[in-house]
């Protein structure tokens, strides 16, 4: 996280914040090559988690990000964010620019008037910045067809079904997901017509489900018989419930 000198956050959420309509990276490539693809991470994972991220578009595969990205700020209001040698060459939108005086280091102007001297930007080796790029790849995955067929079931997809056209590959977007509602919203047979879909979809030595039903195993009824299902549990099962999150971990770790 880059910090001006009083030690305030630059780089992360509160420069975005701050900067409605720009910021620019200003210096000679031998001092932004390694700061350019911190800023485009960070403007992109504080301003695409609920839409598509073009990452091809901003992040050709094995070369840096290019020199100007622009990303919705809000829902009418574009963000540009740039790398350029001078200020000649800064966009007319950009209202922060960070100048790079040093390795790692930069003056801050906002609107021309420098608010600090002293900012520590974050840097990123070329190998660092390959990772990062496989990372966002896999947290911002490419926006999907809606008229595309789901993959053929494997060990490499976990496709959930919820209508004729509706469908997401967890493995793909997750891994994580969270279904969340009021008290009788839905939220169990939701969870049900999802294992039921997995297990018409895939063979038991594809895909294993283990439960943990925190109402006393009342949900459990619809899905206890499914081939896929290997561990049901209630919160009526407190030792066996810890005995399968080890179990789980293990096989995690395993991986």
């Amino acid at each position: 996280m880059a910090t001006d000198s009083e030690g305030k956050a630059l780089i992360g959420a509160p420069i975005v914040a701050q900067a409605p309509r720009g910021i620019a990276l200003v210096g000679p490539a031998g001092l932004t090559d390694t700061c350019w693809p911190a800023l485009v991470a960070s403007v992109a994972i504080h301003h695409s988690r609920t839409k598509a991220l073009p990452l091809e578009r901003w992040w050709p595969k094995d070369r840096s990000p290019l020199a100007q990205v622009e990303v919705l700020a809000s829902a009418d209001e574009l963000m540009v964010v740039q790398r350029c040698e001078d200020e000649a060459g800064v966009d007319e939108r950009v209202d922060n620019v960070l100048r790079v005086v040093s390795p790692g280091h930069a003056q801050w102007f906002r609107d021309g008037v420098m608010v600090s001297d002293a900012v520590h930007l974050d840097r990123l080796s070329a190998h660092e910045a390959l990772r990062l790029r496989q990372f966002l790849e896999q947290w911002f995955p490419p926006a999907r067809d809606p008229r595309e067929a789901p993959p053929e079931p494997s060990r490499d997809n976990l496709v959930l079904s919820w209508s004729a056209t509706g469908w997401s590959d967890l493995v793909r977007t997750g891994p994580h997901a969270v279904v969340w509602g009021q008290s009788g919203s839905g939220k169990t047979v939701l969870m049900n017509t999802l294992i039921m879909s997995i297990s018409r979809r895939y063979r038991p030595e594809e895909v294993q489900v283990v439960v943990v039903d925190y109402k006393g195993g009342s949900g459990l009824a619809a899905i206890e018989q499914l081939p896929d299902l290997v561990g049901a549990l209630s919160d009526l099962d407190g030792p066996l419930i810890t005995r399968a999150f080890h179990g789980i971990g293990a096989e995690i770790r395993r991986r």
